[in-house]
This record gives C-alpha cells, sequence and structure tokens, in this order.
C-alpha cells in the first residue's frame, strides 16, 4: 500500500506542475480564443468496495499442466469478492487464507456483480512452484486515482 500512495503523490505533483506550467508559463504566441481558465485543483479518489475488487484472471501452472480456476468458475474482471466458503473477506490476505483453509477442495466464491450477487464453485489448483492452492485472479482492496483539472474557456 506504501507504494501505491507514493505513485498517487507523485501523480499529484506531476499534475500540479503541468497545470502551474500552463497557468504561468504559456505556450509562446497564444490566441486569445483559444484561452483557458484553470479552475479547482488536482483531487485524490479513492473507492472503498465492501469486498475486494477482481483485476484479473489468471492461469496457475500445475504438476498436471496449464488450468486457470477461476475463469473455469466464471469468476470475471471488475466483480467484488464478498465471501469465500461464507467467510466475508475484506482484503487479497483474507482471499488467499481462505484459499489455503480450504486445502484443494472447492471453494464457494460468493461475488457482486453489477446489482446481482452470485455464488460460484472454484476449484483451487496446486501451484508448482509454491506448491499452495490458488484460484487465479489477482485483486485490489479498493481503487484510487487523481481526479482531472477543470477549465472555462473565456466563453464559458
Amino acid at each position: 500500500m506504501k507504494g501505491i500512495k507514493s505513485v498517487f503523490n507523485k501523480s499529484v505533483i506531476f499534475i500540479v506542475l503541468i497545470c502551474l506550467s500552463l497557468l504561468f508559463g504559456g505556450a509562446g504566441n497564444v490566441n486569445s480564443d483559444r484561452e483557458v481558465y484553470l479552475g479547482g485543483f488536482p483531487v485524490g479518489i479513492e473507492l472503498d468496495a465492501s469486498g475486494v475488487v477482481v483485476t484479473d484472471t489468471f492461469e496457475i501452472l500445475t504438476d498436471n499442466g496449464v488450468v486457470a480456476p477461476a475463469k473455469k468458475a466464471g469468476i470475471l474482471v471488475d466483480d467484488v469478492i464478498l465471501s469465500v466458503n461464507g467467510q466475508k473477506v475484506s482484503c487479497a490476505q483474507d482471499v488467499i487464507n481462505a484459499v489455503q483453509k480450504s486445502a484443494l477442495d472447492d471453494v464457494e466464491v460468493e461475488v457482486q456483480r453489477g446489482k446481482d450477487t452470485i455464488t460460484l464453485s472454484v476449484r483451487p489448483a496446486k501451484d508448482s512452484v509454491t506448491k499452495e492452492p490458488r484460484i487465479g485472479v489477482s485483486v485490489t482492496e479498493g481503487i484510487s486515482g487523481v481526479g482531472t483539472v477543470t477549465f472555462i474557456t473565456k466563453t464559458g
């Protein structure tokens, strides 16, 4: 999380510098019909989901070949994982712990997809490198970013 905050802070500083250069640096000969008035300032945006958001599904290398348990079960990017085997999850580590606890037995994954809540059965696969059970999802615990700068032209 510390790395995300660092990138986030650098992004905010970068946008502020661009705004200041546009405002005070000028672009040489500026046509007065094309001038804009910068308003507002960069805004940090953070979305806290009530679960963990699936950012990707991937394949797992097992001793018996490559498998994609999450994809096969129907888990999609942007699904919000609410619980695994009836245990509510609020972070990526909760998902990892629940899958590891299941060993290689099927896990019931409850996801929010749009307005629908769906329960999917996923059979974990044993990763040939780590020897741990995996379901093949990348997740994040929320979304953060930087808002855009608002501007007004001379004509409104």
